[in-house]
């Protein structure tokens, strides 16, 4: 399963004229949820036909079409199909309600994500009609400003960071994993300072950032520990999302465009819909192979604009 071919790799036009939104997560049956504009609502993979739902949001999903909506809520398909429900998520006691946001979603329907505020820590709903539950912290070294779960796999396992507050007004990454009962910070590479974990697959491969701005892969290792992967490629700093699908490989965006990489050979840049060279994303991979974000595309006054994106013509897991 090569990524070096990608002459077949195309970029669909899923905005239908209106500028703004994208597309953010895909299910194991092509269906697509994002936004339109200021509109939330669905395609089907490969048609660029979108089927309005409301003005909500949406943040990571599951392969069974649901996700995360916008703060203290969630978006629940119908047997991984319309129509959807938006539900209100259960605040944890002490947090006010609404002041929560779910990142993601698994096909159990457990969700994880963290509160909002002036006390932002990482959270996790048994279901969508439970009350959230704190997830515990490891020994940091520094205190912590912030915690975000942001992906739980079907197994339970759940990623996210931790926000450390350093000496001198600094600040720091920690990449955290929750397995069972026990929580602990993933391994940073030698010479690197700061990391996030920002998704995981099924079979524990999880990805992230590094030192603010290169793709991260941890992979398991029989008998424990992580092989850890770092790609030369810069994403910038304000691309801190991936996703990822079964078979590890690992999307997210830059400047350049969005970009798909498998852990082992180079990225690949994926053609955007104004050509090469211009700031795409991609939010989620299937394992069809299909990627779907936003991307620029030029107007006819000559300025450039974001519009809904899916990519297609990557090879299928195998």
């Amino acid at each position: 399963m090569s990524l070096s071919a990608t002459a077949t790799v195309t970029a669909v036009d899923m905005s239908n004229g209106i500028t703004g939104g994208g597309a953010r997560t895909i299910s194991s049956t092509g269906v697509i949820l994002g936004k339109n504009g200021t509109t939330r609502g669905w395609w089907q993979s490969p048609s660029p036909s979108f089927n309005t739902l409301d003005n909500g949001w949406v943040q990571g999903g599951n392969r069974n079409a649901d996700a995360g909506g916008g703060q203290g809520t969630a978006l629940l398909s119908t047997n991984g199909a319309g129509p959807w429900v938006s539900i209100t998520l259960s605040s944890p006691p002490g947090i006010s309600a609404g002041a929560t946001l779910a990142h993601d979603i698994n096909g159990s329907r457990v969700l994880v994500g963290n509160t909002l505020g002036s006390s932002v820590y990482a959270i996790r709903w048994d279901n969508p009609s439970a009350v959230p539950v704190r997830l515990p912290l490891p020994t940091l070294q520094y205190p912590a400003y912030q915690v975000v779960a942001r992906s739980i796999n079907n197994s339970g396992t759940i990623v996210g960071y931790v926000i450390e507050t350093l000496p001198k007004n600094r600040s720091r990454y920690e990449a955290l994993m929750w397995s069972g009962n026990n929580v602990s910070i993933l391994p940073l590479p030698a010479g690197s300072t700061t990391q996030l974990a920002s998704n995981l697959n099924d079979a524990g491969v999880i990805s992230g950032i590094v030192d603010g701005s290169h793709p991260i892969r941890w992979t398991p290792r029989i008998g424990g520990g992580f092989d850890v992967a770092v790609s030369s490629i810069n994403v910038g700093g304000n691309n801190l999302d991936t996703g990822i699908d079964a078979c590890g490989r690992i999307t997210g965006g830059s400047d350049s465009g969005a970009w798909v990489w498998d852990g082992v050979s180079a990225p690949i840049i994926l053609p955007g819909l104004a050509g090469p060279g211009y700031a795409a994303n991609g939010f989620d991979i299937s394992e069809a192979g299909t990627v779907v974000g936003w991307s620029m595309v030029g107007t006819v006054k000559g300025s450039l604009v974001i519009r809904s994106t899916i990519w297609t013509g990557l090879p299928a897991c195998p």
